[in-house]
């Protein structure tokens, strides 16, 4: 008996992987539920098992290379598949063959389910393009920009232009965009094409904050207590009444979030990841900052799993341990909104006719204006700044 493994479902909105290395050869003997190969995506780092056992005849794909979700990635003989329930299976996904290897068949796209990305919708409204006539080429029917019967560009036809070659030989390196830097690079596009993004920034005396912090740490001296787990607590109280920015938007229709699952983004060695700290608000500072530590750790050594980086209601970036005094974040789509956090300094102020240093720190609030007006945003980070600034705000709002 002939059969294949196919690259499974790695999480929502996941649609490939890129081979990182493969755990078997031709020729091994595996078994059910081995680990057959390890493949990275703009989450996680994923290891997959195989749902037949048998003798692994041909690998389908080298390492580096991207694999799709569905398509073989390799072939087993001599072999038997296993009785699973659709539930059992979610983690790999095999298709038996007699003579040839088959993928499952593509499903029909549904013309009250369209497989489009917000851009493709877009752009087809924008030409008054009916996505209900259009047959999508890309994975699982989804409808591609190259899909699009959109006249092309040639403005810039290279043979109109003539291109001048003025580069040192031997000075430039050229690289493949792949991996988690690919998957941000898409996202972030995406993010930036389809959201009118705008930012509010405002300064909060965190004086009060350091000496809160300093307390908490002595009192728990074995848990890293960070700032960031303070910042996400006055978060959630900010958000109860503000609840428009815990939110979501996908396509026509508006999503109130009545749970509270924070993201913060994590500089490592393989790119910018997104680890989710759920239910803040039925936690302690304490235990929030236990999540970070324990998730920063995962993600900086790629142990993260899918899971852990999903189900994001708005995004915290801090880039205060690395520099800049200010920024404006991209939003995490389809978040509405993300919060950013920058290093300390000594700020002068004036006070009994004296100047004296107060340690400061500045906020942004970067907001998606289909959804968020520059008067409601600037009243949120002005209630965010206050509560920063009064932080045992939290003990009585808590």
């Amino acid at each position: 008996m002939k059969l294949t493994v196919v690259m499974p479902e790695l999480g929502e909105g996941v649609i490939e992987g890129e081979l990182q290395k493969w755990c078997v050869k031709e020729g091994d003997s595996i078994k059910e539920d081995d680990i057959i190969a390890e493949v990275t995506t703009d989450k996680a780092s994923v290891e997959i098992p195989s749902t037949v056992s048998g003798q692994v005849k041909e690998l389908k794909f080298k390492v580096g290379d991207t694999c799709p979700v569905g398509e073989v990635l390799l072939t087993v003989e001599g072999g038997k598949k296993e009785n699973k329930t659709k539930s059992e299976s979610t983690t790999a996904v095999f298709t038996q063959t007699k003579t040839q290897e088959e993928i499952s068949p593509k499903p029909e796209i549904n013309s009250d389910h369209i497989l489009a990305t917000p851009l493709v919708r877009k752009l087809a409204q924008k030409h008054s393009i009916d996505l209900n006539q259009i047959k999508g080429t890309g994975l699982s029917g989804r409808i591609t920009l190259d899909d699009l019967p959109i006249p092309k560009d040639t403005s810039t036809d290279p043979v109109a232009t003539p291109v001048h070659n003025t580069k040192p030989i031997g000075l430039e390196e050229k690289k493949p965009l792949k991996g988690v830097r690919k998957k941000i690079a898409e996202k972030m596009t995406l993010s930036k094409q389809v959201i009118p993004h705008f930012t509010v920034m405002e300064s909060a005396s965190v004086e009060e904050l350091i000496q809160l912090r300093k307390k908490a740490k002595e009192i728990y001296p074995d848990v890293k207590i960070t700032y960031l787990s303070f910042i996400m607590k006055i978060l959630y109280n900010c958000l109860l009444e503000f609840p428009e920015f815990n939110a979501s938007i996908t396509d026509n229709e508006i999503i109130y979030k009545k749970y509270f699952h924070f993201g913060f983004a994590t500089d490592t060695p393989r790119g910018l990841l997104v680890p989710v700290v759920r239910d803040v608000d039925k936690k302690s500072i304490v235990q929030i900052s236990r999540d970070i530590k324990e998730l920063s750790d995962k993600a900086r050594s790629a142990k993260i799993s899918v899971d852990e980086m999903q189900g994001a209601t708005i995004t915290i970036t801090n880039m205060g341990s690395i520099a800049g005094e200010w920024a404006t974040p991209i939003i995490n789509p389809p978040e509405v909104c993300i919060l950013g956090m920058y290093r300390m300094f000594d700020r002068p102020v004036w006070k009994n006719n004296a100047f004296y240093p107060e340690k400061t720190m500045n906020f942004s609030v970067t907001s998606d204006h289909r959804l968020i007006d520059g008067a409601v945003s600037a009243r949120f980070i002005m209630q965010f700044v206050e509560r920063v600034s009064n932080p045992s705000l939290i003990l009585i709002e808590n």
